[in-house]
């Protein structure tokens, strides 16, 4: 059997990382931000009236891809007095049939520039390229599920999660992406579920019994988590970009802003992400 290690805390798990060449942030935000509104999901594509200029369009039930596409997706946030955030972008990439068994997560970290307890307050992407998902590390879903479920996992695997968290300052105070509310967002089902340090061990030895792997996942043939983030001033809207295919019949990309979630006075909106799903063709 795999020896395995116990998540117990937040930032002293963070491990150092080598320095590598990164790429330059995409400036979609700043291009496309008066095209866009607050807490809604854009893709770019062609314009209505000129096919070779591009334009932010309102993700809609409407909305239909190119199968086998990259598009640029933008997230605005609405105005919130929230400076610093982290954002959970989950993309689930719906197969032609369901799988046999859950593909692994891939896992890609764009560049972090307010990181705690890090050299200049800088974090690297994860890979080199943030946007090239075929250079990210990937972990099998149900060892990340039970990572952040129960907070362990086998080695190999555990050193792929840790690196991949982190801690950042959120304009008020340094926290980790390991917090308990904040670690809830990255998993894909039953968020509300998540065990503390005792519960934790139990599982962990045999004792409690973990929860199920959801069958809905199945249905996905790619499984991809973008960790992004934004810093604004307050009652401003922040804004994400990153990039999302399907080769299926559908794409969905579930959204959780992770300083609204810590914040949420209610458990439907702490640990339900927002949901768009988009049809191809």
């Amino acid at each position: 059997m795999a020896k395995r290690t116990i998540l117990l805390g937040g930032a002293a798990l963070i491990l150092a990382g080598i320095s590598v060449a990164v790429a330059q942030p995409d400036n979609s935000c700043t291009t496309y931000d008066g095209q866009m509104s607050g807490s809604a999901l854009y893709v770019l594509m062609a314009c209505p009236d000129n096919a070779k200029a591009q334009c932010a369009a309102p993700v809609n039930a409407g909305t239909i891809i190119q199968k086998g596409v990259n598009y640029r997706f933008l997230y605005k946030t609405r105005a919130t007095e929230i400076q610093n955030s982290l954002v959970v972008v989950q993309l689930k990439a719906m197969a032609a049939q369901p799988v046999p068994e859950p593909v692994a997560i891939k896992l890609t970290r764009q560049q972090l520039n307010f990181a705690c307890y890090t050299k200049d307050n800088k974090q690297d992407p994860i890979p080199a390229d943030a946007d090239d998902v075929t250079a990210a590390p990937d972990v099998g879903y149900s060892i990340y599920d039970r990572f952040h479920r129960y907070g362990y996992a086998p080695r190999k695997e555990l050193r792929v999660l840790l690196s991949f968290h982190t801690s950042y300052f959120n304009g008020s105070a340094c926290v980790s992406t390991l917090e308990k509310v904040r670690r809830a967002q990255f998993l894909f089902a039953d968020r509300s579920n998540v065990a503390g340090i005792t519960v934790g061990l139990l599982t962990r030895f045999g004792i409690d019994t973990p929860v199920a792997v959801a069958a809905e996942i199945n249905h996905y043939d790619h499984l991809q988590v973008v960790l992004a983030n934004y810093k604004k001033q307050p009652q401003a809207s922040g804004c994400i970009s990153f990039l999302g295919r399907s080769d299926g019949p559908s794409l969905e990309i579930d959204v959780s802003d992770l300083e609204e979630k810590a914040h949420a006075s209610n458990d439907f909106d702490r640990f339900h992400p927002e949901v768009f799903t988009i049809n191809t063709k």
